[in-house]
């Protein structure tokens, strides 16, 4: 089941989403959290939506992995780090900006039923405007039931 992809999603609107495609909700209203923005990330029960630093074009790598992975050296590099869960009734989850078509986004084959995610972000100090040369993990695992979402390492911007 695991696989490793490299992917440039347009991060429009400073965003990236996994999401159970069948998902049929509206999460417009979780940005407006005042934690969101701060923690650069919501979490939705089939939706998970993270934030880049720059609204453009950006690398992102996704790992889906069998078992939990164990992200501590990464997550001790990171300038920031989620982790979250979502539930997916699909055999695929989606990854993609907020103004991709979805049905042809990139989408990862699964079994439906619970996945944890870690999103991590490097180098965002590099960020001026749209150039940069931050990047970004998505790492995904299946899960007994969602984990609690959490920020592992809080940017702070200097």
């Amino acid at each position: 089941m695991g696989a490793d992809t490299d992917l440039q999603i347009f991060a429009d609107y400073f965003q990236v989403y996994l999401s159970d495609p069948k998902a049929d909700v509206d999460w417009s209203d979780a940005w407006k959290a005042p934690s969101a923005l701060a923690d650069r990330f919501i979490a939705c029960e089939r939706i998970l939506g993270f934030a880049t630093e720059r609204n453009t074009t950006v690398p992102l790598r996704v790992v889906l992995h069998d078992v939990a992975p164990a992200l501590t050296h990464q997550v001790a590099r990171a300038d920031h780090a989620v982790k979250a869960g979502l539930f997916t009734t699909d055999r695929r989850l989606v990854v993609a900006g907020c103004s991709d078509y979805w049905p042809e986004a990139y989408s990862i084959p699964v079994l439906p039923g619970f996945y944890g995610a870690a999103f991590l972000s490097f180098g965002l100090a590099s960020v001026n405007g749209v150039q940069g040369k931050d990047r970004y993990e998505l790492h995904i695992w299946p899960v007994g039931e969602t984990p609690k979402p959490e920020v592992l390492v809080r940017w702070q911007p200097k």
